[in-house]
């Protein structure tokens, strides 16, 4: 089997963005999507981060190791 070349890389990412893109008219034509300003959806992420529990910075945390939360 040839080595890929740096084209088919390129062709990859081509083809990646194609489906991306129809992914996303299809979302769209079916209504699956938001529309807001830059200003409403930073709020609104920044509210779901707020909410979530585990958002919360874990620190001194050995690299390698899985940061353990405190139960109830």
């Amino acid at each position: 089997m040839p080595a890929p070349d740096a084209d088919d890389h390129k062709t990859d990412g081509l083809n990646e963005l194609a489906e991306a893109w129809a992914q996303s008219q299809a979302d769209r034509a079916a209504g699956r999507c938001v529309v807001e300003s830059a200003q409403a959806h930073v709020a609104r992420l920044t509210a779901l981060l707020v909410t979530d529990e585990l958002s919360k910075p874990v620190e001194n945390v050995p690299p390698g190791k899985v940061p353990r939360r405190p139960g109830p």
